[in-house]
């Protein structure tokens, strides 16, 4: 047993020696995302969390009306609640409000979406901050779990969550080394939304993409998702991803992901996550193009899971 322990470490430390330059050889960042999955598997550690047939893929999209590969390459159905449907006004609108969205308006969307056979509902409220000063913390904590005691009142079956919280995303703190200060406070503001991470039946954290920092990116998303199943490892993880660049910064802003990355994108999730809500904008059909890159790699991937032939 001692000598097998000291082979692994030895093969171990070879292996991880040699990966950086093993990945400076590398031509490209594909080849980067393939070798990197090479010494995962090597490490022991390429299995992902569920299998193919568990993973989902929910259709997040806004397209109006709704593009034909959408409906017939395997998307699961999702029902997202903005604030206009809950309001009558927009996240900008609301900024620094506290009022409770109309609980009527709530209730005939969580009908609408039963009764088209949609079990898994986001809801998306932004414009009450869970980070900050403890009594504005608690209070919009209340809040996000009276909006979900309303959605169980109305259909105890519906499985909600919100978007982007918990856990809270910090692009910063979650990629320091997790004993430094800015992690450990970045993971305290998380458990201080522990009863908020118990009462939602998933979690759907944001990893929309800023630059085309591919190494960094991935780092993030494997916090987000890590921060998560440590506040309730018995909920499924759902991650927004969104084939374009954020518009924060004005060089990427706009652009869509590059084919090789959005592939590193979709295969980090796979690996790591439950499933991903695929998102967009509102566009009309007419912008639909089946022969993008995101989405000729989105169809393979699909593919590859076998939800279509």
């Amino acid at each position: 047993m001692y000598f097998g322990r000291n082979i692994l470490a030895i093969l171990t430390l070879s292996l991880i020696i040699s990966i950086p330059f093993f990945i400076n050889s590398c031509s490209d960042n594909k080849e980067l995302a393939k070798q990197t999955e090479i010494a995962d598997m090597l490490l022991g550690m390429s299995s992902p969390v569920v299998t193919d047939s568990t993973f989902k893929v929910f259709d997040g999209t806004r397209y109006v009306p709704q593009p034909w590969p959408l409906d017939n390459y395997g998307l699961s159905p999702l029902r997202i609640a903005y604030p206009p449907s809950l309001w009558g006004q927009s996240t900008s609108e609301l900024e620094g409000t506290t009022t409770m969205p109309d609980q009527e308006k709530l209730a005939r969307i969580v009908r609408d979406a039963a009764g088209n056979g949609t079990r898994n509902m986001v809801i998306n409220i932004e414009h009450w901050p869970l980070e900050g000063d403890q009594e504005t913390v608690q209070a919009n904590l209340d809040r996000f779990m009276t909006v979900v005691d309303w959605v169980k009142a109305e259909d105890p079956d519906m499985q909600v969550g919100f978007y982007g919280v918990p856990p809270i995303r910090s692009f910063w703190n979650s990629t320091k080394n997790v004993d430094s200060g800015s992690y450990q406070e970045w993971k305290q503001q998380n458990e201080d939304l522990q009863l908020l991470a118990d009462k939602v039946d998933a979690f759907y954290p944001s990893l929309y993409t800023f630059n085309d920092d591919k190494e960094y990116w991935v780092k993030e998303a494997k916090a987000q998702i890590e921060m998560a199943r440590h506040l309730n490892g018995d909920n499924p993880v759902y991650v927004f991803l969104w084939p374009q660049y954020h518009p924060y910064y004005e060089e990427f802003g706009g652009r869509f992901i590059e084919q090789d990355f959005w592939e590193l994108q979709l295969q980090t999730a796979r690996k790591y996550a439950d499933g991903i809500v695929l998102w967009m904008p509102r566009k009309d059909k007419e912008d639909w193009d089946n022969d993008a890159p995101w989405w000729v790699a989105t169809r393979q991937f699909m593919v590859d899971l076998g939800k279509v032939e």
